[in-house]
């Protein structure tokens, strides 16, 4: 079972009543102004995190490390053959529109 975590910025900015700017500035440079606003625009998204950018997050929105983040069960996958299963009557009518548009030519 994989585990998602997602960053809860979004929410937590809105809390504070911070924004990016705010962010900024109140991180004295610690955090920049695009990595502020690049946190805001992808929701929470992030692929690398610096050490020094999550500890100033917590310092200025005065949070720990567990309140940034939320934790989420990953979806499990079909497995082959229901997505077979699943598959096989959109064929079929795809298979039947396309007879039925033939034949009115």
């Amino acid at each position: 079972m994989a585990l998602t975590l997602r960053l809860r910025f979004p929410e937590l900015l809105e809390s504070k009543g911070i924004t990016p700017w705010g962010l900024h500035k109140q991180s004295n440079g610690r955090i920049t102004a695009p990595t502020a606003y690049r946190l805001v625009r992808k929701k929470g998204a992030l692929t690398v995190f610096p050490r020094e950018t999550l500890e100033a997050l917590c310092d200025v929105l005065d949070v720990t490390i567990f309140d940034l983040f939320e934790h989420k069960k990953a979806a499990k996958k079909a497995s082959t053959k229901k997505a077979i299963k699943k598959a096989a009557p959109k064929k079929a009518a795809k298979k039947a529109t396309k007879k039925v548009a033939k034949k009115k030519r």
